[in-house]
């Protein structure tokens, strides 16, 4: 399959439902977004009506001399806003990974695809940040979302895509370059799509950074195979997709208790830590099919916010 051919298939099984936040948004950059949310107040673009004069309003003379200045009125006006999102992808080499339906970067690919998708449905505005290790490899600051669906996923799914140029730095991540690069001038919705295997203490203070300022949604990504053990008995090589290293491992009901237990505890102490710096988080599985995972990510767009418990269901 051809990465148009598969971007096109990311997109016919995406739902466009749009996104809507539980906080006022507040874009000074307005470019025509179609969401409800609405400030009303004395000043905006569009007439909505009047209401009653209170100390501070700015007072309207023609409606309130009707009154006989009996009653004094004020103008109000309604100022549409534009939603901000900003999608972090990772594509380092663990996410290659998959061994059911597809791998964790066919399916970070979708989760990608969804938002984009969901952005440009309202006219918002994006911005997208693709990373791998210490290195950030595109960066698109926030514009209308219709103009960066097709570009960001095929960043993301050609090998041969071209690269911004930005340097490694070493001791940064390219998870903390890419925060620390989001806006400051409003608040964001922040999508983090990433498999979560290796993150520093500097990735959590810039997390717990951006979660002050912005709404931040972390999208884990996992395989089963990396919490279920094969079936079988006898020694297994197993290959740390992250760093390449190969350790041995003894096939027994005991190791596979012990390591489905190991697995679940480290995302459990994952979800922990995102909840503790005000983030939220969702688990997205590779043998999901699109009806589940529409399904897992439909809240999330309508406003909900994983917490602690909710995922329990998806293990």
């Amino acid at each position: 399959m051809t990465v148009e051919d598969l971007i096109q298939d990311i997109l016919s099984g995406v739902l466009s439902v749009g996104i809507e936040v539980p906080w006022r948004t507040n874009a000074p950059d307005y470019s025509g977004s179609e969401r409800d949310s609405e400030t009303l107040g004395d000043s905006g673009f569009d007439l909505a009506g009047i209401k009653e004069w209170e100390p501070g309003d700015r007072l309207a003379p023609r409606p309130t001399a009707k009154t006989g200045w009996r009653t004094k009125y004020t103008l109000v006006f309604e100022q549409p806003r534009d939603l901000t999102v900003y999608v972090l992808v990772e594509n380092s080499k663990s996410v290659d990974f998959g061994v059911v339906r597809h791998t964790k970067k066919e399916l970070s690919a979708w989760l990608m695809g969804s938002v984009l998708q969901n952005t440009a449905c309202t006219n918002d505005l994006l911005g997208y940040s693709i990373w791998s290790g210490n290195k950030i490899h595109q960066l698109r600051t926030h514009r209308p979302a219709g103009r960066l669906i097709q570009q960001g996923l095929f960043g993301y799914l050609d090998e041969d895509s071209d690269e911004d140029g930005f340097d490694e730095v070493e001791g940064q991540s390219g998870l903390v370059q890419s925060l620390e690069r989001l806006p400051t001038d409003r608040r964001c919705l922040v999508f983090i799509i990433s498999d979560w295997q290796n993150y520093s203490d500097a990735d959590k203070d810039a997390l717990e950074a951006a979660a002050e300022m912005h709404d931040v949604i972390a999208l884990v990504v996992g395989d089963r195979r990396e919490r279920e053990l094969p079936d079988g008995t006898g020694f297994r090589d197993l290959e740390d997709l992250g760093t390449g290293g190969v350790s041995g491992i003894h096939l027994s009901d005991k190791t596979r208790r012990q390591w489905r237990e190991s697995f679940d505890a480290g995302r459990q102490e994952l979800r922990k830590t995102l909840v503790d710096f005000g983030c939220s988080m969702q688990e997205f599985w590779t043998d999901q099919d699109v009806d589940g995972l529409n399904e897992t990510i439909l809240p999330i767009y309508s406003g909900h916010r994983p917490k602690e418990n909710d995922n329990e269901s998806n293990s």
